[in-house]
């Protein structure tokens, strides 16, 4: 359990700093989108989502 949360920190730090989108966070936490959103949020983290990532996230959804 301590691993999975440092494993969490870990990716949203990367999220934090703009490396990876919000759907790749949760793809790498094997978290749902919606949980993920949630999780951040508690930890105070603002949400950053860009045209572009919406689309990524979309299309990845789309092909598997």
């Amino acid at each position: 359990i301590m691993g999975e949360k440092i494993k969490l920190d870990y990716i949203l730090e990367q999220y934090k700093k703009g490396e990876i989108t919000i759907g790749k966070a949760a793809e790498l936490a094997k978290k749902d989108l919606r949980e993920m959103i949630l999780i951040a949020a508690k930890k105070k983290i603002p949400f950053q989502y860009s045209k572009k990532e919406l689309m990524e996230d979309f299309e990845a959804a789309k092909n598997g």
